[in-house]
């Protein structure tokens, strides 16, 4: 009896202290659910980042979702262009569709900022993705940390009323 409790316990010790705490890392989303995204930003934990979102889907104009015309566009991403030289916290344009899932949504953004992120050395989930790093999406979420929610992998984005143009961060464990 002794030699299965000294096996059980091996194995138990064995995946609690690695398997178990890193692919189930939810320190993160934790930490959003609790926090704003100033605190977020202040915290010596996290590094948060800004995206804003651009639907490139077809039949975006005949939804109203953006009536104004290419020019007005050219002229919003150049003064956004300069807004985010000025801003200490850049909002980075990330081009999706609005029927692409979240998790689509973070393979597009790892394949463009894991390296610089310091994720390619982290375990990855079940679908790939790097692990200690979440999506969250809401309304004042920068003064209230009641009114966002972490982005769960499977819904899409339109499940969650996400609307071109809308930004959403990205919360990294550092």
């Amino acid at each position: 009896m002794a030699r299965l409790v000294n096996a059980y316990e091996s194995l138990m010790s064995k995946y609690s202290a690695s398997y178990l705490s890193d692919a189930t890392d939810s320190r993160v989303a934790l930490a959003c659910e609790i926090y704003t995204v100033d605190e977020l930003r202040n915290s010596p934990l996290f590094d948060v980042y800004a995206f804003r979102i651009n639907y490139n889907d077809d039949d975006i104009n005949s939804r109203g979702d953006a009536e104004e015309g290419d020019n007005d566009t050219i002229h919003t991403l150049i003064d956004s262009d300069v807004q985010n030289r000025l801003d200490p916290h850049p909002v980075l344009p990330i081009d999706v569709h609005p029927q692409d899932s979240v998790s689509d949504l973070k393979r597009c953004i790892i394949q463009q900022y894991a390296t610089a992120w310091g994720l390619k050395d982290r375990k990855r989930d079940r679908d790939g993705l790097y692990l200690g790093w979440e999506l969250i999406y809401g309304k004042n979420h920068d003064t209230d940390a009641n009114s966002h929610s972490v982005l769960s992998y499977h819904l899409f984005l339109e499940s969650y009323g996400v609307n071109n143009g809308d930004i959403l961060h990205a919360v990294v464990r550092k």
